[in-house]
């Protein structure tokens, strides 16, 4: 189980680039509070064969970890390792 917040924080963005530009205007993006909820979970079979699930965002909250690109809300993943 994992979990992990991030508070309020800004960031200046200029079309595609990150840095304050003279030449072109400046616009602000305001990223806001989250706090998210991953779960994983492994079973080994034997030493070769494992089976492994995993779940992203349980809270189902919508986040920003770059400006104008949101999170997926939830996400669940299975599989499997094998190995000689």
């Amino acid at each position: 189980m994992e979990l992990s917040a991030e508070g309020k924080r800004k960031t200046i963005v200029n079309g595609y680039i990150i840095y304050t530009d003279p030449l072109f205007p400046v616009s602000q993006f305001e990223f806001p509070a989250h706090l998210n909820l991953n779960l994983s979970a492994e079973y080994r079979y034997s030493k070769i064969l494992s089976f492994w699930a995993r779940f992203n965002n349980i809270t189902f909250s919508r986040y920003y970890e770059w400006a104008y690109y949101p999170s997926m809300r939830f996400l669940g993943m299975i599989g499997f390792t094998y190995s000689l």
